[in-house]
């Protein structure tokens, strides 16, 4: 089988910590060889945290900011690493404080000359458990990097007066986003065996009846709805329907992830949707005696949930 190099990208709000996180990543994993891709906006990278030095290559983009789309020195720069796969173990991408991470996937999940050689293991969002309440209020970024996130690490442990207020900001991120793993750390330190272990392909065994919620303790309303289908999709009617909707209403809708059955179709089909692109990928075999129940969350801004049930179910087969 051809080998494809895993890759991370490590998302966060400015001052969220991203880059001694990085470095806690780079020291537990000494005996790889790891790859560094800091996405720097302007010549001149001021943000004043070096990283440690066991890595194979520390690489600066400085042309303009990657959340966007997949510029040319990006691609160069994974074209160049690919040609020196056998010496490359992993290759993390640290991403600017006011970047949209679903750009960037979707660059790993759509991008055939990309897809061929790098794999997309997980999305990591650093969040500062101090003023990510004030930044949710007053950034939509922060909003997206947590939607996009498949971990989220809750820096700054130390710094929470109670247990209560934990409680509270661990709330508020499942409503935001129920599909994440949550984690609790300080000072960048963080159970790198258990992120690496939660790839961004998998859905989580939530249960997805109960995760429907608003998070109103925050300015921007963003809704989090569950559905679950017994009947199968239409696959055409399905891409055609959410291309079409994500066209029509990107800045709304964040993030759409699910496990669907298709009719004719024996195995359990993986979904989700990054910016305005769908991606599709195949999960295990439907059992035989296994009940083909669809199971999808959607999570945006100022959405129906009877909207979307309806939207969803015109794409079933009945």
């Amino acid at each position: 089988m051809k080998k494809k190099i895993p890759v991370h990208i490590i998302t966060g709000f400015l001052g969220s910590g991203k880059t001694t996180f990085l470095n806690h990543f780079l020291k537990s994993k000494t005996n790889e060889r790891i790859v560094v891709i800091e996405n720097e906006i302007g010549k001149i990278n001021i943000d004043g945290t070096t990283l440690v030095t066991n890595t194979s290559a520390i690489i600066e983009l400085t042309a303009g900011c990657i959340c966007c789309s997949l510029n040319d020195e990006l691609f160069d720069v994974l074209e160049e690493l690919y040609a020196k796969k056998d010496e490359i173990d992993r290759i993390l991408i640290e991403t600017t404080g006011i970047a949209d991470p679903g750009a960037i996937a979707a660059t790993f999940l759509n991008h055939p000359a990309v897809i061929k050689d790098f794999e997309l293991i997980n999305v990591i969002g650093v969040i500062d458990a101090l003023f990510i309440e004030s930044w949710l209020s007053e950034t939509e970024e922060a909003i997206r990097q947590i939607a996009a996130s498949d971990i989220l690490l809750l820096n700054k442990n130390d710094q929470l007066s109670n247990e209560e207020k934990k409680n509270e900001l661990t709330a508020l991120l499942s409503k935001i986003n129920p599909l994440a793993t949550i984690l609790w750390g300080a000072f960048g330190a963080f159970p790198i065996a258990e992120i690496l272990e939660r790839h961004h392909e998998l859905l989580p065994e939530i249960k997805l009846n109960n995760v429907s919620g608003e998070s109103n303790n925050i300015h921007v309303k963003i809704t989090n709805f569950s559905f679950t289908f017994s009947d199968p999709f239409v696959l055409a009617k399905l891409n055609f329907e959410i291309n079409r909707l994500l066209f029509l209403s990107y800045h709304q809708i964040y993030r759409i992830k699910g496990i669907i059955a298709v009719e004719n179709y024996p195995v359990k089909l993986l979904f989700q949707t990054v910016k305005t692109q769908i991606n599709y990928s195949d999960g295990q075999l439907w059992a035989n005696d296994e009940p083909r129940i669809s199971k999808i969350v959607v999570i945006g801004k100022n959405i129906k949930k009877d909207n979307m049930h309806k939207f969803f179910q015109k794409c079933l087969s009945v």
